[in-house]
């Protein structure tokens, strides 16, 4: 899903472990290529996924993302409990990463995207990834990608922030003619409708919601600085 007002997203390739996108903006120049991956559990099929990926990297020239669940850690310490992670498990996806020139994107938030949610037995992983070329890098220095709570998942989502202030900036500096009042009062007017959606006021259901949702984050906060608690566990999988 997007604003399709912003954004023209241009399907390029598929399977049934991975789309590849170019996404373009509004006045048609590229902002950047974006592969959404969900790989399979087995070693073998995810092989095919990796030569896919190095497939795509033939074609691109500019930002490109890769995200989503790629169903294996990249390293021995992403994973805490159950059975300790072999090399050989993620020697593939390091080796395609290197080949091409993808590394993995910082994140914000909790370090593990994934829990069995067992009160016993809790196995904790990163298997949600982001890796970048260096032309993301460069082009979008201040982008985020933060790890969310799980809420009643197993996955816990990631949200990508790229500062974007090129519209708002835009409705503000366009040239205005008159005194400097006048001025002034035209720009805050077309800056209305946005200063409205800011104060758009919650209905009493989205604010149970809300509440909700911030007493099982207090709750997964806990979590996450005692992971092998049981009566954190409990509380947060109830």
């Amino acid at each position: 899903m997007w604003k399709t007002g912003k954004l023209d997203v241009k399907l390029i390739a598929c399977s049934d472990q991975f789309i590849h996108c170019a996404i373009y903006s509004v006045d048609g120049n590229l902002s950047h290529w974006m592969s959404v991956i969900y790989a399979q559990n087995q070693l073998v099929n995810r092989k095919k996924l990796w030569l896919d990926i190095k497939n795509c990297a033939s074609s691109i020239q500019g930002p490109w993302m890769v995200i989503g669940d790629f169903n294996i850690v990249l390293t021995v310490a992403d994973r805490a409990g159950g059975t300790p992670v072999q090399p050989a498990e993620f020697y593939d996806l390091v080796c395609m990463m290197d080949e091409i020139g993808l590394y993995e994107h910082d994140t914000r938030g909790s370090h593990f995207t994934w829990s069995n949610k067992h009160t016993n037995g809790v196995i904790y992983s990163r298997i949600d990834i982001v890796i970048c070329n260096k032309e993301w890098f460069l082009n979008y220095p201040k982008c985020e990608v933060e790890v969310l709570n799980p809420h009643i998942s197993d996955l816990s989502p990631l949200r990508i922030k790229l500062l974007d202030t090129h519209t708002n900036m835009n409705s503000w500096n366009r040239e205005e003619v008159g005194r400097p009042m006048y001025v002034l009062w035209r720009k805050l007017k077309r800056l209305q409708p946005i200063l409205r959606g800011l104060n758009r006021r919650v209905t009493a259901g989205i604010q149970k919601i809300q509440e909700s949702r911030i007493q099982l984050e207090q709750a997964q906060h806990l979590l996450a600085g005692d992971m092998f608690n049981q009566d954190y566990i409990q509380t947060v999988k109830y």
